[in-house]
């Protein structure tokens, strides 16, 4: 079995320094890492302006700082590392809930597992275009909260 295992989206584009510096946090012993993603489609409309901004701020403003201070990051769609060591304690990729993202970064904070993070492995996303599928991606995100909240609001709560 391979050391670790990275998620991706079959349209993501990978800088191609990404698993090096993966790699660097990686070796210093993060066990599940999310890095920065950026958009391959900022530029076509306001809506994919409107969700480069919140990557932008989600990086900058949530991410990093957690990160900094030692605090858990959270996996956000696609661009994570985790290790195989974490896949076995896990039992095998056990996470199918609509935001199965969300559903692994409470099952690693009710764990104990720090998410660490990597500003220097780059990857680019696509990112909505039409208010339609925007509202269609949020909905799906918003039951898949709610999802979450169900398996893992209590001990989430423990753990605070």
């Amino acid at each position: 079995m391979p050391d670790a295992f990275i998620i991706f989206d079959y349209d993501n584009i990978v800088d191609s320094n990404y698993v090096s510096e993966i790699n660097k946090t990686f070796n210093n012993g993060y066990q599940v890492i999310t890095s920065y993603r950026n958009t391959k489609n900022y530029g076509d409309n306001w809506i994919s302006s409107g969700y480069s901004l919140w990557l932008l701020i989600e990086a900058m403003y949530l991410n990093q700082p957690r990160w900094k201070i030692g605090s858990s990051c959270g996996v956000s769609g696609t661009g994570f590392l985790f290790s195989s060591k974490v896949l076995e304690e896990c039992g095998g990729w056990n996470f199918h809930l609509l935001t199965e993202d969300i559903e692994f970064t409470a099952d690693c904070i009710v764990n104990n597992r720090k998410i660490g993070y990597c500003p220097k492995a780059i990857f680019y996303d696509e990112q909505p275009t039409s208010f339609k599928q925007s509202v269609s991606q949020r909905l799906r995100w918003s039951k898949g909260y709610l999802q979450v909240l169900g398996k893992y609001g209590k001990r989430l709560f423990n753990v605070l």
